[in-house]
């Protein structure tokens, strides 16, 4: 009988995160915050071309400190799971972006599970990086189309 040899997968955040990020410790009081965290993230994956307009962070519901920020590596490493999250691609569906079929109810089935759900959150500002990136001509991939628009496919 023969054996599985699975590859691994590994990743690094570009450089450049660390040294956006703030002091270790320090503890985001409200949603703005947080969400401008996201956001900066996201315009500089864009400026230093390290993958597209997305950024995520996840934070300590109680204290507000960051435990994780993350950045969208899908361009750069060729694999779709190197999202920065899920819900930035719910939001960018505005340019164009379409990951595939969400639930119509999907804020409701999220918080039967007991998981907060928080919208519009500096909607704007966010959506100024979407549309930067779109300006310039980055990759708007799309799951439902056939190809995608905006440069060349991964």
């Amino acid at each position: 009988m023969g054996s599985w040899h699975l590859p691994s997968i590994a990743f690094s955040l570009p450089d450049w995160v660390c040294r956006s990020l703030p002091e270790p410790g320090h503890c985001f009081v409200s949603d703005e915050e947080k969400m401008g965290l996201a956001i900066e993230l996201s315009r500089l994956n864009v400026l230093h071309a390290t993958g597209g307009p997305f950024g995520a962070v996840i934070f300590e519901a109680t204290s507000g400190r960051l435990v994780a920020p993350g950045v969208n590596l899908v361009q750069h490493l060729g694999w779709a799971g190197a999202h920065a999250e899920m819900v930035a691609i719910a939001i960018a569906r505005a340019i164009g972006f379409d990951e595939g079929v969400k639930a119509n109810d999907w804020v409701a089935q999220l918080r039967s599970r007991g998981i907060a759900v928080q919208q519009n959150v500096c909607r704007e500002q966010a959506v100024s990086v979407l549309n930067a990136y779109k300006d310039q001509g980055g990759l708007i991939y799309n799951g439902r189309a056939s190809t995608a628009s905006g440069g060349a496919a991964p």
